[in-house]
């Protein structure tokens, strides 16, 4: 087998609950950072921190942090209701890399915009990335599913993610 046919082949598919996990990891980080301040510094993404600390690490570890409480409820809702049917659908293993892989993107995505536009000293924090990539995936793969706004407003996925 070449190495190309080795990269492209399939994950062998698991039904685990990897949304479960990332979503306790999430809130593990949370208590974490709200009870020792200082780790803050350490695990969001601050661009100025990334070029002058060679803190690499900020560009994975970011998605995991959140600004307050409310941040990471409307975060991890949007995880279980997306990403539970997204796992289920990709699998387990597949699930996982693709969420930690978009989730890395977008904040090497920031990082770039950010350093070029001088705002290093900026923090960024959140799973919103990986979450959108979620919602992203969802909607191509459920393109006629239907989304309740507040119970009762249905609205089709893909408008719901272009909104």
């Amino acid at each position: 087998m070449t190495m190309l046919q080795r990269f492209r082949k399939p994950f062998k598919y698991e039904n685990g609950n990897f949304t479960l996990v990332l979503i306790g990891i999430n809130i593990l980080v949370y208590a974490i950072t709200s009870l020792f301040r200082s780790t803050f510094v350490y695990l969001a993404l601050i661009p100025g921190a990334v070029l002058h600390y060679g803190w690499i690490w900020q560009l994975f570890t970011y998605m995991f942090v959140h600004a307050n409480l409310r941040h990471l409820l409307f975060n991890m809702l949007g995880l279980f209701f997306f990403g539970t049917a997204l796992e289920r659908y990709l699998g387990s293993r597949e699930f996982a890399f693709f969420y930690l892989l978009t989730g890395t993107l977008a904040g090497i995505f920031s990082f770039i915009v950010f350093s070029m536009g001088g705002t290093l000293g900026l923090s960024l924090v959140g799973a919103s990335g990986a979450v959108y990539a979620v919602l992203f995936a969802f909607a191509v793969i459920n393109p006629r599913a239907k989304i309740y706004i507040w119970g009762i407003l249905p609205v089709p996925a893909p408008v719901l993610v272009a909104a």
